[in-house]
């Protein structure tokens, strides 16, 4: 069953109408951006765009050609939204976009959400630092006297990114004034800061139902029917390594993930796709490059399948089926990173630092010399290092 179906939202179109519709508007978009290269909301349109065409494939009304090429551009431009001084080209927007100019900075919360999710479901997450980081104090005093989407874009950054002088005022806005389903949207978020499992679950499932029931619209507009927030809560929760619930069929339609853009059918009972190998992989490495017990082992138990879990334990790590989970030592998890790494194809684009990390695992695999050895390590992969021994 299609999720567009599950949703059972009055269109008043044919699917077939949708599709239609669609190419026109991409042709039209195209056109204006060539007219006015350099205004901030077509360059917001682009990044946009590429989203609808994941959520497109998710409801099921896909496939979308060359579906993969039009995310990572979708996120270039994004990288490029976030980039440089472009706007100060363009009369409209230069005000609005300067972050030093006596007026508040706005027009960047949807492309910012966007561009993460793109970071999220095209695998190249280390992007999301670098859109992260654009927004600062100066952004910060953009912040309004009620709740938006700005301020609830502020107080995500301010939980998960970098702490804003802001914080509390968000905190408080979104708690007196703030709709259900936003006070929900940021109890999961505030459980991700926390690595809260049982608190995230449950204001999951509940922003879901209120999503549904008093955010979501009927019409041919589809991506009113599912939402972008919760679909960035599951991003950061999914990276941060959180145990994530089994979502219902409502649940696994209004949230779009990397395995759901790929599958545009609801599985078996309503559960999720399980992790790709490449993003349990992806997970698994930087938690082990950063010393993150807890993130490593709740990973590995939820994995990918029976076939990965037992790759990584018995293959990689040496660990019996039947042995329980425990703390692992710095020397395992470097033993584990160079047994990874060995085992990444020739062709996979992290084979460029293979060489340098499995030489310096290999060297350092002493007492005196595993300080550095973890150093070096993280910078190769350029990570932060969580953990102190």
């Amino acid at each position: 069953m299609k999720r567009h179906e599950i949703l059972e939202r009055k269109i008043g179109e044919s699917p077939d109408a949708t599709v239609a519709r669609r190419d026109r508007e991409w042709t039209k978009l195209l056109r204006r951006v060539e007219e006015r290269p350099d205004k901030a909301e077509l360059k917001s349109s682009q990044i946009q765009w590429a989203v609808n065409q994941a959520a497109f494939d998710h409801l099921g009304f896909g496939p979308t050609a060359e579906l993969n090429t039009v995310l990572n551009s979708g996120l270039d431009n994004a990288i490029s939204f976030f980039s440089g001084s472009w706007w100060r080209e363009c009369e409209e927007d230069r005000y609005f976009l300067d972050k030093k100019s006596e007026w508040p900075v706005q027009g960047w919360d949807w492309p910012l959400t966007n561009g993460l999710l793109l970071a999220d479901w095209t695998n190249r997450w280390k992007a999301s630092e670098h859109l992260l980081n654009w927004v600062d104090e100066d952004v910060a005093r953009c912040i309004r006297h009620d709740v938006s989407s700005l301020n609830c874009c502020l107080y995500l950054v301010s939980l998960l990114h970098q702490r804003l002088s802001v914080h509390d005022q968000l905190a408080s806005f979104i708690d007196k004034k703030g709709t259900r389903f936003e006070r929900l949207l940021s109890t999961a978020n505030e459980a991700i800061s926390r690595r809260d499992d049982a608190v995230f679950a449950t204001a999951i499932k509940s922003a879901v139902k209120q999503f549904h029931k008093s955010e979501a619209e009927d019409g041919p507009d589809f991506g009113s029917w599912i939402s972008l927030e919760l679909s960035l809560t599951w991003s950061f929760a999914s990276r941060r390594g959180m145990t994530l619930p089994t979502l219902d069929p409502l649940g696994d339609a209004i949230i779009v993930r990397p395995e759901s853009i790929a599958n545009s059918a609801v599985p078996g009972g309503g559960k999720a796709s399980a992790l790709s190998q490449e993003h349990l992989d992806s997970g698994l490495i930087t938690a082990i490059a950063e010393l993150d017990y807890d993130t490593f082992a709740s990973l590995l138990e939820r994995g990918a399948s029976t076939d990965v879990a037992r790759k990584w334990k018995n293959d990689l790590l040496g660990i019996d089926d039947t042995r329980k989970l425990e703390p692992y030592s710095a020397r395992d998890l470097i033993i584990a990173l160079r047994n990874t790494f060995a085992a990444i194809p020739a062709e996979d684009r992290m084979q460029q630092i293979t060489l340098k990390i499995i030489e310096r695992a290999r060297k350092s695999l002493t007492d005196d010399d595993i300080e550095a050895s973890l150093d070096g390590l993280c910078d190769e992969l350029q990570l932060s290092r969580a953990g102190d021994l």
